[in-house]
């Protein structure tokens, strides 16, 4: 047996000879040996997925679900060649350093000792602190946008000789990294994304990133189209990045973009990312799992790579303007949207001709459909119910994906068209503030949302009460109905105020109209009457036009709900209580059984007293 003992000189590559001569008798043979320096110490890091770490672990300074919550464990998985290793935390321990809990480095490790370790593979379990008020650090004295620390790997022979020494580093940092307005489930790293439409998904960061892999689980009740729809411009794909052009150029919403997109460095960007979710099948669900490769690119350009991992939950849901209780139909969540917002200086949504817009409709997939015009008044009596304002007065960071266009950039179609005229003429509300004009479908685009029908054959929301002094609209009662928000609170006054432009829960009709009178006049005689008697709001009225309490000839529900013999179905345009720009809103129909809704003052273009409008009066009932 021949011994030879340990060669490191610190240079890899270097080689030493020797020759050993054997001698048996008058026999002797020469050996010659040459022995090299190879790396005396590999020692690779590897995360839980497999992923290799190339420049240590990267976590955030808080947990974005929340100051007070733990920052989220990381384990890496050390491989090594030598034959121990002796590890410890960096030897000096100041205020930007990374802090741990008790319990926050399993094993535990030592600023002033070392632990050894002779398994080719350990892990360690790393948890730091999140950044607290009141923990030392501020921005003055730092510690407080960044923190770091070192793993120190003392590497040995087996003769116990020192090799080198490798630094594993810990860093924790700012870190913006998540989509924007989709609701969050369990934590800040799943979301719940409908299933049915195109989208596009509003990836929110302060690091450059990469997609890395793109994986489909758990999907339940597929109906052959998965979670994902083939589509040449998705962006949810591997290899999609930021330095992309698509990205940089193409896809991002920043009101002070600089172009630099392409690396993100000391600013955060907003990229629209378009998903073609699979189609929508009732129960339908699964999981998009997006593993990202991201590099933190330090304000002292040091670059840190690390993954992370944004899973989709992708849902067949529904909306409703009801909370415990049946609507008449249920809206797809979702507004439609461009890949950019802004246009022309102002924020607008998807548009298309009605053709299109009901095939898009179609397309979701398990009977959605374009709304009839009952539908589209409804829907703008319980807007807030419904979504509310998509802009919510700031395109890029103060959106509602789940709200409608309601910044004068355009109306929404219905399905519905009047027999009387050309079927090219639709029936449509710009949701600002309630006008309705008719739209020519080969000529004009505008914004539409998709609903779907209710068939429960239990009591729906709103509905009407018959009595011989009049017909009660019920749009809650003790069992339940619609969203309490968009209501009048119990021992709430209305008032002409735009901001009071709600819905009793409960209102009385009146059987009759009256007319003659200015809106001074109308508003005086409901209130001479007593008992809370008053002029509807606006919404109140459009929902008596949306529930067939008028001869407007494209109700749907006139068939369906009874509204009495002794009610008379408004024929004509009615002043209501609502105030705009210092005039007061009429909402009817005329000659034609037209429906119409506008602000007028008390005397007209030419001069004239406006005292045609009719008005019938009602009262909020307890």
């Amino acid at each position: 047996m021949l011994r030879i003992p340990y060669y490191h000189n610190g240079i890899t590559g270097t080689t030493r000879t020797a020759t050993v001569t054997l001698t048996a008798g008058r026999l002797t043979y020469d050996i010659k040996v040459t022995q090299g320096v190879i790396d005396p110490g590999i020692i690779k890091f590897v995360d839980a997925y497999g992923n290799e770490l190339e420049n240590g672990l990267f976590f955030p300074i808080k947990n974005p679900d929340g100051d007070d919550l733990p920052i989220e464990a990381q384990t890496v998985y050390v491989m090594f060649s030598v034959d121990k290793v002796e590890v410890q935390l960096y030897k000096d321990d100041g205020i930007d350093r990374v802090r741990y809990p008790d319990g926050g480095l399993i094993p535990q490790l030592y600023r002033d000792s070392r632990k050894p370790f002779t398994e080719k593979v350990q892990a360690f379990t790393v948890q730091p602190n999140p950044r607290r008020a009141g923990d030392g650090t501020s921005e003055s004295v730092g510690g407080w946008w960044w923190r770091w620390d070192n793993l120190v790997f003392n590497l040995f022979d087996k003769d116990g000789t020192y090799l080198n020494e490798v630094h594993f580093p810990i860093n924790q940092g700012e870190l913006q990294f998540s989509f924007r307005y989709y609701p969050t489930v369990g934590n800040s790293r799943t979301f719940k994304v409908p299933l049915g439409a195109e989208q596009y998904l509003q990836l929110f960061v302060n690091n450059n990133w990469t997609i890395e892999n793109v994986e489909i689980l758990d999907i339940i009740g597929d109906d052959g189209t998965g979670l994902i729809q083939p589509d040449a411009d998705n962006d949810i794909v591997v290899g999609r990045t930021n330095a992309e052009p698509k990205m940089y150029q193409e896809s991002v919403v920043d009101l002070d973009n600089n172009g630099g997109g392409n690396d993100v460095w000391k600013r955060g960007y907003d990229f629209r990312l378009k998903l073609h979710a699979g189609k929508w099948k009732e129960g339908k669900k699964g999981t998009i799992r997006i593993t990202f490769r991201n590099v933190m690119h330090t304000a002292q350009n040091d670059f840190f790579p690390f993954y992370r991992t944004l899973d989709l939950q992708m849902v067949s849901e529904k909306t409703s303007y009801t909370t415990a209780g049946e609507p008449y139909f249920y809206l797809y969540p979702l507004r439609f949207d461009n890949r950019l917002l802004l246009e022309e200086g102002q924020y607008r949504g998807r548009k298309a001709v009605v053709a299109d817009a009901e095939n898009i409709c179609k397309n979701i997939g398990d009977g959605w459909r374009l709304p009839t015009a009952n539908e589209l008044l409804l829907s703008f009596a319980y807007v807030g119910a419904l979504g509310g304002d998509a802009t919510e007065n700031s395109g890029a960071y103060g959106q509602d994906i789940h709200g409608w266009y309601r910044n004068w950039s355009g109306s929404y179609w219905s399905s519905s068209y009047y027999s009387e005229k050309s079927p090219n003429q639709y029936f449509n509300i710009d949701f600002s503030v309630g006008y309705q004009r008719e739209k020519t479908v080969s000529t004009d685009n505008l914004y539409f949302r998709c609903v779907r029908d209710n068939n429960s054959e239990t009591t729906k929301y709103p509905y009407v009460e018959v009595a011989s002094s009049g017909v009660t609209v019920v749009s809650r009662d003790a069992n339940g109905g619609v969203n309490p928000s968009v209501l009048f609170a119990s021992g709430e006054l209305p008032s002409e105020q735009e901001a009071m432009n709600k819905i009793a829960p409960k209102f009385q009709i009146e059987n009759t109209s009256s007319s003659g009178l200015l809106w001074e006049g109308a508003k005086a005689k409901c209130e001479e009457k007593g008992d809370g008697w008053r002029l509807p709001t606006q919404r109140e009225m459009f929902l008596i036009h949306g529930l067939g309490g008028s001869v407007f000839s494209l109700n749907s529900l006139n068939s369906s709900i009874d509204w009495g013999t002794n009610f008379q179905k408004i024929n004509s345009s009615h002043w209501t209580l609502t105030e705009r720009d210092n005039k007061h809103w009429i909402v009817g129909v005329n000659e034609n059984r037209e429906f119409g809704a506008w602000d007028s003052s008390n005397i007209d273009n030419e001069g004239n007293l406006v005292t045609w409008p009719s008005y019938r009066c009602v009262r909020t009932v307890e």
